[in-house]
């Protein structure tokens, strides 16, 4: 993903990150790396929504290694897409007699 102009969102991102996080923890299973990633695309399109990115594409994919010994590698793919900006907006409200 291009960064510019996402500074700030980037480091929330990694903030948030679970594969960040506990990138250095003992990785129990594949399976519960790719409930991490998959936590981590919600939490990556959250954060992008805040910014205007309601078009963004984000997928993750799982590397496993042949050497047991080699670290699982996870993969994140990330397109922004266009940014949505409100010009105007009307808000309306009925209230009720009580």
């Amino acid at each position: 993903m291009d960064e510019a102009g996402l500074e700030g969102a980037v480091d929330i991102i990694r903030q948030l990150s679970q594969l960040e996080i506990r990138k250095d923890q003992t990785i129990e299973s594949v399976s519960l790396l790719r409930r991490r990633a998959t936590g981590d695309v919600q939490r990556i399109r959250d954060v992008l929504r805040s910014e205007g990115y309601y078009d963004s594409r984000i997928r993750f994919e799982i590397e496993e290694p042949e050497d047991d010994a080699a670290p699982v590698r996870v993969i994140l793919e990330m397109e922004r897409g266009p940014v949505y900006r409100l010009d105007s907006f009307v808000l309306s409200f009925a209230i009720e007699d009580q």
